[in-house]
């Protein structure tokens, strides 16, 4: 399901005085089965662009199309908000503390029962998806307040795969985990991506955009100021605000300041970096 969004505007609070311009004639393209990221500082409208991806924002001006699902600020004619939440599922930062079931299945299940799928398929659904996240049989009956923090970010993650989305959207999903934990969910959404979903995601993490996104979006002051590959983007271009290059670029200027000249646009790993460096200490 490809997106296409044209020139969306969005206003918080409009005609009150707390009006807020959240973003500012917004325009991307994002074809199927894209691992996306959308990256920029603290407040430049990168929730606020994924929030309209499904219907939860309307634009207040602008055009969100997603497949055949058009948004509009006309609200008369996005009749089909439910059907478009059906296709393109969103996974809120810190999405564990909207868990509110007695049981993990019965949590995740809430979802396709939404839906109006019968109890008994909902829980098949709900035991496939936590089964696809890593949680076995011991966690069915659990609750989920007795699961770890990255236990629990996986039964939200799989509370939006049982209703079957074809695109995958979350907000800062290793928030909060330790390295680990970071690795894993990041693995998870790599093989679901193999699996033919559109992940789109967004992150300050920039070494992990850059190990693992196709394609990456800046935002600053709800606009799209620059976009390309991860390499295209941090190599070329300094990030604003509170945002920092991926290590490994920041570790290869370092070098390049000290005098080893390396071929920066020629590294993607550290396997790479370091063959560079040992190819420029024989010479």
């Amino acid at each position: 399901m490809p997106i296409d969004v044209k020139d969306l505007h969005y206003i918080y609070f409009k005609k009150t005085p707390f009006h807020a311009d959240a973003l500012n004639g917004v325009n991307f393209h994002i074809d199927n089965n894209k691992f996306v990221a959308f990256i920029g500082a603290t407040g430049s409208g990168k929730s606020t662009i994924i929030q309209h991806l499904n219907g939860l924002l309307i634009p207040t001006s602008g055009e969100v199309k997603v497949d055949d699902f058009i948004l509009t600020s006309n609200k008369r004619k996005n009749k089909s908000i439910s059907k478009l939440r059906k296709h393109v599922g969103v996974v809120f930062q810190f999405p564990e503390y909207q868990l509110f079931e007695e049981t993990v299945e019965d949590d995740v299940a809430f979802g396709p029962k939404n839906f109006k799928v019968g109890k008994e398929e909902a829980l098949l659904k709900a035991h496939q998806a936590l089964l696809s996240v890593g949680l076995d049989e011991s966690y069915f009956k659990r609750s989920p307040f007795e699961l770890s923090g990255g236990e629990k970010r996986r039964v939200a993650i799989a509370g939006i795969l049982a209703i079957e989305p074809d695109i995958l959207v979350l907000d800062e999903p290793t928030a909060g985990l330790d390295s680990r934990g970071c690795e894993y969910i990041m693995s998870l959404l790599k093989k679901m991506h193999d699996d033919n979903k559109t992940i789109i995601l967004v992150s300050h993490d920039m070494d992990l955009v850059n190990k693992y996104c196709d394609y990456v979006y800046v935002v600053d002051e709800g606009k799209i100021v620059n976009q390309g590959s991860p390499k295209d983007v941090f190599v070329s271009q300094d990030l604003k605000g509170d945002l920092e290059i991926p290590k490994i670029y920041y570790f290869c200027r370092l070098l390049k300041e000290k005098g080893i000249d390396l071929d920066i646009n020629s590294i993607n790993n550290l396997d790479d970096l370091m063959n560079q460096i040992i190819e420029r200490i024989k010479k």
